[in-house]
């Protein structure tokens, strides 16, 4: 994940692009080869870290991701994984090894 600069750096583009967020929220972000910024906030039961910890927790530690380093594997499947498909149309899918 980005050091705190990078942090504040990349909020501060997240305001000048006018992408909807909440600052104090955002727990991970970092920003792809393409330009794009990828941000997680607390959220809630529908969204975020709140709806990926409760709704799909059990499934990462199923798989041998501890609960404290599921946002770690987040944000490493979307810089480093590969991109394998999407569910619906924003979803995206990666592949990616963790810790492997």
């Amino acid at each position: 994940m980005p050091d705190e600069n990078s942090f504040e750096e990349l909020i501060n583009e997240l305001k000048l692009r006018n992408i909807k967020h909440n600052s104090q929220d955002i727990i991970a972000i970092t920003q792809l080869d393409n330009g794009r910024i990828i941000f997680l906030e607390i959220g809630n039961s529908s969204s975020g870290w709140e709806h990926i910890l409760n709704k799909h927790g059990e499934d990462f530690q199923c798989r041998g991701i501890a609960i404290n380093n599921i946002i770690d594997f987040l944000m490493k499947a979307i810089t480093i994984g590969q991109l394998i498909g999407t569910q619906g149309t924003s979803r995206s899918i990666y592949k990616v090894d963790y810790q492997g």
